[in-house]
């Protein structure tokens, strides 16, 4: 008889969901970032980045009060393309 093998029985239902979640997450965070003229990728951030992103996405007026503000216009704004002669 064979072994069933190990990559199939690897994960759980429970795994299974708590990656959903994440994907679903991931792709919120994406579809905010797509709001803002960056034109950045989840992809592309830091973990560091990516859990600022999600303070921000969560309560976005109550993160960017205050000293917090530079930050919005910093994610906001759009890169400077660099000109050569």
């Amino acid at each position: 008889m064979k072994t069933p093998n190990a990559r199939l029985t690897a994960l759980t239902s429970g795994d299974l969901a708590r990656l959903q979640r994440d994907a679903d997450e991931l792709a919120d965070l994406q579809a905010f970032l797509n709001l803002l003229p960056s034109g950045l990728l989840v992809e592309q951030l830091s973990d560091e980045e990516l859990n600022r992103l999600s303070a921000i996405a969560e309560a976005p007026e109550e993160t960017l009060c205050g000293p917090q503000i530079l930050s919005w216009h910093n994610m906001s704004r759009r890169p400077k393309l660099i000109q050569t002669r």
